[in-house]
C-alpha cells in the first residue's frame, strides 16, 4: 500500500519528526564514521537530541565537507553505514567523475521503497492515473528515473502503483534520443511529459528547429520538469518562454539526489510541497535557522536513509520556507525558490 502523510496536521507531523529524528541520529553515530565524529567534535551524543529544539545542537554538513574527506581507500568519505552487499544503487554522477571529485550516494533496498512513496504522492497530487500516458526521461546515472517505470525491473515503480502506460527516453544521448522524443509524442500524444529542465529546453529547441510549434507537435496537458544542481535551472523567463510555446501546465520538481529529497508544486502552483514525515527542512543563514519567510540555504534531515545517511544536509539553494496549509489542502510545507 502506498504511505500516507499528504493531509497530516502539523502537531502530528511534529512529533512523527521527533521520533523520527531520535531514531536517525542515533542509527548515523553508530554506523557512520563522518557523523559520529561530527558529533564528537561538537561534544554531541545521541541521547542529547531529543526533540526538534535539539535539532540546532548538530553540525551542518555539506558534499563541500564530505568530498574533503575522500580517499581511495573509503569513497564514501564514512558516510556509508551497511556493508555494500547490502546496498540498492550507488549514484556518481558522470558531471562528479569528469570533474575529479568523487562523490558517491547509496541507497538500500528499504531506501528505494521510501522514495517510491515521495514520487507515488507527488504523481497522485497531480493527477497522474491509470492508463495515462506518461514520457519519462532521464539520465543513466540518475536515482528518480529507477523507481518511476517498470522497464527492466523486478522491482515495485510508480507506474504499478499507478498503473499509467510508460515512454521511457535516455537523456543522456541527446543526437539519438532528442529525436526520437519528438517523434514519439508527434505520434502518439502523451498527456505527461517528466523531464529534466535541459533534456526540456533541447526538445523544444529540436522541435523549433524543424519549425514546428512545441505545442502542435506534443500537446500534453502537464509537463514536470525536475531540476538537478548540476543541471540546467528553471529560471522565471524560461518557464513563461516554456508555456508560450508549449501550451501545458508546468509543475516545477527540485530533486536533490544527495539526501534523495524531491519536492513539487501542486496545482496550486503556490511553492514546492516536501513531505515532512520523510524530512526535516530548515532554512540556514550561517548554519542557525531562519524565521519562516526569510531567506537561507536549504538544508535537509533524511529521516529515513539506510545507506548514506543525511543530516543537517545544507544545499545552495536559497529559499524561503512556508508552513500555512496550502489551498490544496496539504498541511506539510512549501518551500519557495
Amino acid at each position: 500500500m502506498v504511505s500516507k502523510g499528504e493531509e497530516m496536521l502539523r502537531e502530528d507531523i511534529r512529533k512523527f519528526q521527533e521520533q523520527r529524528l531520535r531514531r536517525q541520529v542515533k542509527y548515523a553515530y553508530n554506523n557512520s564514521e563522518f557523523y559520529r565524529k561530527k558529533f564528537a567534535g561538537a561534544g554531541l551524543k545521541p541521547d542529547d537530541v531529543k526533540s526538534l529544539n535539539d535539532l540546532t545542537k548538530i553540525p551542518v554538513s555539506s558534499k563541500e565537507e564530505v568530498l574533503s574527506q575522500f580517499s581511495d581507500g573509503d569513497p564514501f568519505s564514512g558516510r556509508l553505514c551497511v556493508p555494500v552487499d547490502k546496498l540498492w544503487y550507488i549514484i556518481l554522477p558522470h558531471e562528479a567523475a569528469l570533474s575529479g571529485s568523487p562523490f558517491y550516494t547509496a541507497y538500500t533496498y528499504n531506501d528505494r521503497r521510501v522514495l517510491l512513496d515521495q514520487l507515488t504522492r507527488f504523481f497522485r497530487m497531480i493527477g497522474v492515473g491509470a492508463k495515462d500516458l506518461v514520457m519519462t526521461s532521464g539520465q543513466s546515472w540518475e536515482l528518480t528515473p529507477r523507481v518511476l517505470e517498470s522497464a527492466f525491473t523486478g522491482q515495485e515503480t510508480v507506474q504499478d502503483r499507478l498503473g499509467f502506460i510508460n515512454m521511457p527516453l535516455e537523456a543522456s544521448l541527446v543526437f539519438i534520443d532528442m529525436p526520437r522524443a519528438i517523434y514519439l509524442g508527434e505520434q502518439l500524444k502523451p498527456r505527461i511529459f517528466f523531464s529534466l529542465v535541459s533534456y526540456f529546453d533541447q526538445v523544444t529547441q529540436g522541435i523549433k528547429g524543424q519549425k514546428k510549434v512545441p505545442k502542435d507537435v506534443f500537446q500534453p496537458e502537464i509537463i514536470v520538469l525536475r531540476e538537478l544542481k548540476d543541471d540546467m535551472q528553471l529560471t522565471s523567463e524560461k518557464e513563461k518562454e516554456y508555456k508560450n510555446e508549449w501550451g501545458s501546465e508546468f509543475y516545477r520538481m527540485l530533486d536533490v539526489q544527495d539526501a534523495a529529497f524531491l519536492a513539487m508544486e501542486c496545482p496550486e502552483h503556490s511553492g514546492l510541497h516536501a513531505w515532512e514525515d520523510m524530512f526535516i527542512i530548515e532554512a540556514l543563514s550561517n548554519g542557525e535557522p531562519v524565521a519562516e519567510g526569510k531567506k537561507g540555504k536549504l538544508a535537509i534531515t533524511n529521516l529515513w536513509s539506510e545507506a548514506t545517511p543525511a543530516i543537517r544536509w545544507q544545499t545552495d539553494y536559497e529559499v524561503t520556507l512556508d508552513k500555512k496549509q496550502c489551498k490544496c489542502g496539504g498541511n506539510h510545507l512549501r518551500i519557495k525558490l
